[in-house]
């Protein structure tokens, strides 16, 4: 928009050939305005939501969230905000997931979002007599409230045999003064065979 806007500036009050100096510098100063304003919309999670959304106060409403973690425990970001009824009492919650972790909004003393409470003041007699959940009402509710507790795991072995490829194609591309073109083939095709054989 600032550039069209600009180029009609530029062509009907200054003219093209008149002032291209002109033109030229002002088109540099709006693009590193727009490439400023995307950076610090990719690092400032705060002015990406002042930029992009609307201020709502109810949870009802409301579709993201800013979450300001508190100091050295990760980076605020901007998560979706999830609205669905609890199998238990069928009432809509909003919630969200934040580092793993699930926030319930408490609409009824707090009017905050609040962690689950995990049962952790029973008795060790208590746990051990349980039988865990017995019905689907159960399972389901303890599904909402705790979820899967699924484990997120990485790959480490695709990701060193893809370090070590690189690693081999910095050598090759390293060494390429020294060897021929004979020798250069000789050396890709041990590595590629080392690489792959050795289990790596």
């Amino acid at each position: 928009m600032l550039y069209v806007l600009w180029f009609i500036i530029w062509t009907v009050y200054f003219g093209l050939s008149e002032y291209p100096e002109l033109g030229m510098i002002v088109t540099v100063i709006i693009a590193l305005i727009q490439i400023l304003t995307c950076l610090f919309c990719y690092w400032f999670v705060q002015i990406r939501a002042w930029m992009q959304c609307t201020p709502e106060k109810n949870p009802w409403k409301a579709e993201l969230v800013v979450v300001q973690p508190t100091a050295n425990n990760g980076y605020p970001e901007m998560v979706q905000l999830h609205h669905s009824k609890n199998p238990h009492d069928q009432r809509e919650h909003a919630w969200f997931m934040f580092q793993k972790c699930r926030y319930i909004y408490d609409d009824s003393e707090k009017k905050t979002f609040q962690t689950i409470d995990y049962p952790l003041s029973n008795s060790f007699h208590t746990y051990l007599q349980s039988k865990g959940y017995q019905t689907q009402d159960e399972i389901d509710q303890g599904i909402w409230n705790f979820g899967l507790n699924k484990l997120v795991r990485w790959n480490f072995g695709l990701i060193l045999l893809n370090l070590f490829w690189f690693l081999g194609w910095l050598l090759i591309f390293r060494n390429l003064s020294i060897y021929s073109s004979n020798e250069l083939r000789h050396h890709f095709l041990s590595f590629k065979f080392s690489a792959f054989y050795s289990g790596v």
